[in-house]
């Protein structure tokens, strides 16, 4: 994801659709900078590189890119809690003759929804709700895409803004406000969690 973003970030500075040389020093950067990660193996930079050779491959107009890794936090109205999150890429395309904010999330994992899995997914709906807060004024239209990196293959979803998304957010908000335990859900990718200071899993678990 960091390289990805540093590549993105480039090609729209220099406004071009494809820079394969700068790609490959930012993603050689990148390993002087993770020393912790394996040369070899799952989650490694010899994946890494597959990845990144077959994102590679395509040209993305830097002229429909609108934010990368945009952050958020917003203040709900009259909710005592703050929705944050960062969205990895937010494009503008043009649909039935508007403007539509195009959220894309890139994966890394294997485990695809289909598109009517998407449909209800919580994760579409968060990002879809942080959008609509923060660009409502100027956007209507929104579509929710998951780019799986390993195939450079995508789901993706078009959809408005809808009253229910908030609703539901609010209602796990505040189950979780309220929850005095929590059952630890633990796999190997509990040390990429920015709570694992805090959830301090067993690393039995992890390992396994």
């Amino acid at each position: 994801h960091s390289v990805l973003e540093d590549y993105l970030k480039h090609l729209l500075k220099k406004a071009v659709s494809q820079d394969l040389e700068s790609l490959y020093a930012i993603a050689s950067q990148k390993k002087k900078e993770y020393t912790t990660i394996p040369e070899t193996g799952s989650l490694s930079f010899f994946e890494a590189d597959i990845i990144l050779n077959r994102f590679a491959s395509q040209k993305i107009n830097p002229h429909k890119i609108y934010a990368v890794e945009k952050f958020f936090r917003l203040s709900m109205d009259k909710e005592d809690f703050y929705l944050e999150g960062r969205i990895d890429r937010i494009d503008i395309e043009n649909w039935k003759g508007e403007k539509l904010l195009h959220i894309i999330d890139y994966k890394t994992g294997s485990d695809k929804l289909t598109e009517q899995e998407l449909t209800d997914d919580l994760q579409m709906k968060f990002y879809i709700l942080a959008s609509y807060f923060l660009y409502r004024e100027l956007y209507k239209n929104f579509r929710f895409s998951l780019y799986y990196l390993k195939d450079n293959s995508c789901v993706s979803y078009r959809t408005e803004y809808q009253d229910n998304y908030f609703k539901e957010i609010s209602s796990y908000a505040k189950i979780i406000k309220e929850d005095r335990s929590y059952k630890k859900n633990i796999s190997r990718h509990c040390t990429y969690c920015p709570a694992f200071k805090v959830c301090r899993p067993d690393k039995t678990g992890i390992a396994e």
